[in-house]
């Protein structure tokens, strides 16, 4: 996917999935993110059941991280579907995700849909993470100096997909308008890259990138990343659009 030499040892892309691969030191890091458990209930809601939705995506989880060797899972946002309190019923299925991890450490980077998520579940709760030199965060709000300073920064929340009609996931990668982040930014890294993954919940193909004129995170909406020379990849690695 990466034309970079040292994004590919940086950061790996688990093709036909969505997830990223970070290196830390020998260890690998697993991230996901937008996962929405309970989704499905509001689905269920207008008639139409899917059974196992959340066992689905922790199984893929739990399997990703034995692919890699890795024991570390980081979840950059929105474990949940609610966006305030969980009912008992979404709740039940967010504590099966994290029993299904067990042993594993898992670490949520919060997102604006994550109300209470510190009551439920085995996992570190964070607002955002640097691993190295990439800074995580859901996408929501404006990151940290620190995350500013990494080289890359792995984002969740926009949920690209390949333009209407959307039928495949995607992958974006935005360079730094260096004259835009330093009105916001002191010292941010001129070379900086922020990668926009896809959700990894079945149940959110996504926004067909492109399509989508106002962007949900504030980083691309001020012009701190460029959207002119943004390049979207399939989820098997395929270029297939510059700029949007």
């Amino acid at each position: 996917m990466s034309d970079s030499k040292t994004r590919k040892e940086t950061i790996r892309f688990s093709y036909n999935e969505s997830a990223a691969i970070l290196k830390d030191g020998k260890a690998n890091v697993v991230v996901i993110g937008d996962l929405h458990i309970g989704r499905e209930l509001s689905i269920a809601r207008n008639g139409i059941n899917i059974y196992g939705a959340t066992e689905r995506m922790a199984d893929r989880a739990v399997a990703l991280l034995k692919e890699f060797k890795a024991r570390k899972l980081v979840i950059i946002g929105d474990v949940k579907d609610s966006i305030l309190n969980p009912d008992s019923a979404e709740r039940k299925l967010i504590g099966s995700f994290f029993a299904r991890l067990a042993g594993y450490e898992v670490v949520v980077v919060q997102g604006n849909h994550d109300a209470q998520i510190g009551t439920i579940g085995a996992a570190v709760k964070e607002k955002e993470l640097v691993i190295r030199n990439v800074g995580l965060v859901h996408g929501n709000s404006m990151p940290s100096e620190s995350v500013m300073r990494s080289e890359y920064i792995l984002s969740g929340h926009e949920h690209p997909a390949l333009p209407y009609p959307a039928s495949e996931k995607a992958w974006v990668v935005y360079h730094l308008n260096k004259n835009s982040a330093e009105k916001f930014y002191k010292n941010p890294n001129k070379k900086a890259e922020l990668i926009s993954m896809p959700a990894f919940s079945d149940l959110i193909l996504g926004t067909g990138v492109g399509k989508e004129k106002k962007m949900l995170n504030p980083l691309i909406r001020r012009g701190i990343f460029d959207r002119e020379s943004a390049r979207v990849y399939s989820q098997t690695g395929e270029l297939v659009m510059l700029g949007l």
